[in-house]
């Protein structure tokens, strides 16, 4: 993901760092309380006998129940605190001589026989295109098992207070990097804000484009309009023989066009640029507008301000008519320069 459309996730994303999004808030003392035998017991019969009346020749049920808790610490301050639970059950089946699986989160009976009998269905659709049909191994019974994974330290009975201390410990123990950097052009009065960031990666501003002003800003609205647009692409109108269109020698080569935004024909609202190629660009006019002639000049604000400028050697200063300077593009030289092979 480019980092100008990761922008307009910025607000979404962090409004769920704090809240875990799976599973349902709990108070820390249901973690300890188990899942009743009894009622595994049930819903895997309940399960089997749906499938078996649906048509299986073979069923297995897992029920899952999964428990985790957040803490979240912020240099020496604990932010936040949840614990989460999920449940559900999954029944896989043989039908036809083909697996089907299917689960569900409502733990009620009703709703495993379900899962059961969608289950079912599934493996006989399966059916349809199965070659060869699944057979089983036999196998001898195990009867009623149990078994649980050993713990040394169940973390559930493990403190807060004690998991909070060792992940503010380990803040403390971080090393100081000196210098946080963050943010963007898009992002600068919002980064500029934010607790131990001491620089800003920002560049684009210099010049802007279009791809930028789409994705608003702070203070700017739906269009960002902190800074404007000062990188420009000069083209000439080199072909007029066509009543609804005239052609500009900017195609590909001369302006980048991977975004979906089009290059802009600036002091001309009513035209709209479309790509003709590696060498050239086509201008069409909204009805009633006019369009260009041959030999016209027309200055194109560009879609992608970085690898625009990436297409040339050098940039022309200018202040209103006059070109006041001209800027080497210095990294482009030393690309030019690099050994071939």
């Amino acid at each position: 993901m480019e980092r100008r459309s990761f922008l307009n996730l910025g607000s979404l994303a962090l409004g769920g760092v704090l809240v875990p999004v799976c599973g349902r808030a709990v108070a820390a003392e249901e973690l300890l309380i188990p899942m009743a035998v009894k009622l595994k017991k049930m819903l895997a019969d309940t399960a089997m006998t749906a499938a078996t009346s649906a048509g299986a020749s073979y069923c297995d049920v897992r029920i899952g129940r999964y428990l985790n808790q957040f803490i979240t610490t912020r240099d020496l301050n604990v932010e936040n605190v949840v614990n989460t639970e999920s449940a559900g059950v999954g029944v896989r089946v043989l039908a036809g001589g083909a697996y089907g699986f299917a689960a569900t989160n409502d733990m009620s009976p009703d709703g495993v026989a379900g899962a059961a009998r969608q289950a079912v269905a599934i493996a006989k659709a399966n059916a349809k295109l199965q070659g060869e049909p699944v057979r089983l191994a036999p196998v001898k019974g195990v009867g009623e098992v149990s078994w649980a994974t050993p713990v040394k330290k169940d973390w559930r009975k493990v403190a807060i207070k004690e998991k909070a201390d060792l992940l503010i410990a380990a803040n403390k123990a971080g090393f100081d990097a000196g210098i946080l950097s963050g943010g963007s052009t898009g992002t600068y009065n919002i980064d500029s804000t934010v607790r131990g960031v001491t620089e800003l990666q920002v560049g684009s501003y210099v010049f802007m484009d279009i791809d930028y002003r789409r994705i608003g800003g702070k203070s700017s609205g739906e269009n960002y309009t902190d800074f404007q647009h000062s990188l420009t692409v000069l083209a000439t109108v080199v072909n007029a023989t066509h009543s609804d269109r005239v052609s500009v020698d900017a195609g590909t080569k001369a302006i980048d066009t991977t975004t979906t935004y089009k290059p802009e024909p600036k002091g001309w609202p009513n035209l709209s640029y479309n790509r003709g190629g590696d060498e050239f660009g086509i201008l069409t006019a909204e009805a009633g507008a006019k369009l260009p002639l041959i030999g016209d000049r027309i200055e194109f604000i560009v879609p992608h301000c970085d690898p625009t400028t990436y297409l040339y050697d050098r940039i022309y200063a200018m202040r209103g008519e006059q070109v006041e300077a001209i800027w080497p593009i210095a990294a482009r030289r030393e690309e030019r320069k690099r050994p071939v092979g």
